[in-house]
């Protein structure tokens, strides 16, 4: 990056600017948060600085509120400092970057401009967050050098979840602002960025509002009801399971409509101003207030009839709820499950076929009319509704699927206009936008071995990469093999990458092949497939090769434990890691608990009795009740990782590349693997002290008599039994303890009922 950004002031402490500056600090910048002066100053306040202070400060309480989830880590709070645009005006001439988050009204962000102008250092980049708002008309009264360090930014809501950022450059912004900008972006913010051109809603919301608007428009002329044009424009299509209407409620009908509207008011192409115009039963809702999910409703409904939690949906022809029954559609379903449900779904005769083709149809033609209009590079739309709509595909990989000429030649047919770019590939011979096998992984792969559960590759540089592929990423006994085959390999390989691809890394352990030998009385196959577990992790965390896990999403019960054994963990942010085996009336058993005392004996070494007591308790909390980290950084705080031991990649397609470089550098410093040691325990008298806790929590009726039982059991393998305190012990004696605990819990009923409920509903049992 040729301008290194240190220093970052972000304007506007609403919602938005306080996400940003969140987000901003979680990759180590120094960040002021300013908004204006309140007008609620008094002769007794107006010396104040924290009155003087209090929309950023109220900003800042956003973040602290754990409900908003706006920080990565509380710590990050510590590179966020409030002020306001009077007071703190000249903080601005020592930024690097300048971000404005103010209203979305030209006259406003024109007027801000003018205040950073007046102070900002020459060469610092300034940037305006809209959804919408013309970036040429922002900055049209600065100066040449203003607009060339100018350019409009629009994060999508909310920054830390949402990947695509839409970078808006006028005619005088410099191509190095763009690309420090982008690289920034994309290299430390892990986003998806789109370059897009200064036109109404720019790329992402142009297309979407349109893609929404059009369900929303044939649903009416195919009479369909909304269930069922939800079943047809969602994962069928490659949209999310929310499709339509159920993203609308979560949106905000309003919202959708005051977006489209953006493109209505500026428009001057009367067929577009009417492809943006809502059904009238929009405004029906919107006047009778039924906006969505921040109402008492929209277009779903939830409700109690009869003491019962109930789904309602709106039936528009008769304008009232009614009860929702999930659609199972023959045509969706076949389309589901075939190689191409695009085509599958979007070609034939039924009505379903119909109402698919033309929203699809409508949506590939009007993307291609806006290049080069919205963007020069259609690559760019699929980019962006990719990341910042979760569509699978763009509408152009989606004509790849429907068949680029034989989809023209209909669309031809039926009168549609194919706009000459579209006509001109096919003259030129060209059957595909994208050219056939590219490759989405820079690295080349080289599979060594694989079952049902795991691959084994070779990715260069004598390094292997594990990746579990088994469903849903449980650690089963195939993984387990894979995992004993790659501890075998280590000693003619250099080191190992353990992960997967999808959304999370593993959700744990095969409960359901818990369940079935369980129930079958096979407790010796039981007992057999925990001690593999326990001693794959083990082996693989005294190998001779440094071994690295590349965590995301969800990593849980015998996927954290996994992780747990590694020498380094490289996570992306948005990782939610916890031992959860408390939920379905079991204690970790693959060597978690193990290594929760382990890492907790390393925190302090020169403790108290009672400071000791305290961070056992610590633990056994966390354990016991089943506590999952919100990202990476709280990982650590929860005590599943010490700090030296994770890396945090905000890149998920960079995971197990960064991994790899991780064990390179192992390597390159002489990797030798950890010694043996043994783990000071706190026997009976942490059993005590926790015990005590227990009862306590019991007496309050915070939780039941069988809650209780396994909080004990939790305690029981932390401290080592009865057992001395200060009492020293092997990793095979906690992980025996481990084995017992699960094993003695198998044979409760309580146990096999959480089990059951779990694997059938897919939610905990208290009993």
């Amino acid at each position: 990056m040729k301008n290194k950004l240190n220093k970052v002031a972000v304007i506007g402490a609403g919602t938005m600017g306080s996400s940003i500056a969140a987000l901003l600090a979680a990759v180590n910048l120094d960040v002021w948060l300013l908004d204006i002066l309140p007008n609620n100053l008094t002769s007794e306040t107006e010396h104040d600085k924290n009155a003087r202070n209090q929309l950023a400060l109220s900003g800042i309480k956003q973040m602290k509120n754990p409900k908003s989830h706006m920080l990565l880590d509380s710590s990050n709070l510590n590179r966020v400092h409030p002020g306001n645009m009077v007071d703190d005006l000249d903080v601005l001439s020592e930024c690097d970057w300048i971000i404005e988050v103010v209203l979305e009204k030209l006259s406003i962000k024109q007027q801000v401009m003018k205040q950073i102008a007046s102070v900002r250092k020459k060469g610092s980049i300034v940037s305006s967050n809209t959804s919408g708002v013309s970036i040429t008309s922002i900055i049209e009264q600065e100066d040449d050098e203003f607009k060339a360090h100018f350019l409009g930014t629009h994060f999508f809501n909310p920054p830390r979840y949402m990947k695509l950022l839409e970078i808006i450059p006028t005619k005088d912004t410099s191509s190095e602002v763009v690309e420090t900008m982008t690289t920034f972006f994309e290299e430390e913010l892990g986003k998806e960025v789109v370059i897009a051109n200064d036109t109404p809603n720019f790329i992402g919301n142009r297309i979407g509002t349109f893609a929404y608007i059009d369900v929303m428009k044939q649903m009416e002329k195919y009479e369909l009801s909304i269930p069922l044009a939800d079943a047809l424009s969602g994962p069928v299509i490659g949209r999310p399971s929310s499709a339509t209407f159920r993203t609308a409620d979560m949106v905000g009908i309003d919202i959708l409509k005051n977006v489209a509207h953006n493109v209505v008011s500026q428009s001057n192409d009367a067929v577009e101003k009417e492809n943006y115009t809502p059904p009238l039963f929009v405004d029906a809702m919107i006047e009778a207030g039924t906006l969505g999910n921040k109402t008492s409703g929209g277009f779903y409904k939830k409700s109690v009839v009869d003491g019962k939690r109930t789904f309602l949906v709106k039936d528009l022809k008769a304008n009232e709820y009614v009860p929702f029954d999930k659609v199972k559609n023959e045509k969706v379903m076949s389309a589901l499950k075939s190689d191409n449900k695009y085509k599958t779904i979007a070609y034939g005769s039924d009505i379903e076929n119909q109402f698919v083709w033309e929203t699809l149809k409508h949506t590939l033609l009007y993307s291609a009319s806006l290049v080069p209009e919205i963007t020069d590079d259609f690559k760019m739309i699929d980019k962006a509704m990719r990341a910042g709509f979760n569509w699978e595909l763009g509408p152009f990989e989606i004509w790849d699927k429907l068949g680029l000429k034989e989809s023209v030649e209909r669309m031809l047919e039926e009168g549609d206009t194919v706009p000459n770019w579209i006509l001109s590939m096919i003259e030129d011979g060209k059957s595909s936008f994208y050219s056939e096998g590219k490759s989405t992984s820079e690295m080349k792969q080289t599979l060594i071995v694989e079952n049902a559960g795991a691959k084994i590759w070779h990715i260069g540089d004598d390094i292997l990469f594990l990746e579990i592929i088994s469903k849903g990423h449980v650690i089963n006994s195939d993984v387990i093999e894979m995992m004993e085959k790659a501890t075998s390999l280590l000693e003619t390989y250099e080191g190992l990458v353990i992960s997967s691809y999808g959304k999370n890394f593993s959700v744990g352990a095969d409960l359901g092949t818990i369940a079935h030998l369980v129930e079958n009385d096979n407790w010796k196959e039981l007992e057999q497939l925990i001690e593999r577990l326990q001693y794959a992790n083990l082996n693989l965390k005294y190998a001779k090769k440094p071994v690295v896990t590349a965590n995301f999403g969800m990593t849980l019960g015998g996927g954290a434990e996994v992780s747990m054994h590694s020498d380094h963990i490289v996570s992306y942010p948005e990782t939610y890691l916890g031992l959860v085996e408390v939920g379905v009336g079991l204690v970790p058993a693959g060597g978690g608990c193990k290594e929760m005392v382990r890492r907790s004996s390393q925190k302090i070494s020169k403790r108290t009795k009672q400071d000791w007591i305290v961070e056992v308790k610590e633990i056994w909390r966390t354990i016991a009740m089943g506590q999952v980290s919100t990202s990476s950084f709280d990982a650590i705080n929860k005590g599943y990782f010490l700090e030296n031991e994770i890396t945090h990649q905000f890149r998920q397609e960079k995971l197990v590349e960064t991994a790899k470089q991780v064990i390179q550098d192992l390597n390159n410093n002489h990797y030798r693997a950890p010694l043996k040691k043994e783990i000071p325990v706190l026997g009976s008298t942490g059993m005590g002290a926790i015990e005590m806790e227990i009862n306590g929590m019991k007496e309050g009726q915070f939780i039941s008599e069988y809650d209780g039982q396994l909080a004990k059991s939790v305690a029981t393998v932390l401290c080592g039994g009865d057992l001395p305190i200060g009492t020293m012990v092997t990793e095979e004696y906690l992980l025996s303890l481990e084995k017992d605990m699960f094993l003695e819990l198998c044979h409760k009923e309580q146990t096999q009922n959480r089990i059951k409920h779990m694997l059938t509903t897919g939610k905990p049992l208290r009993n």
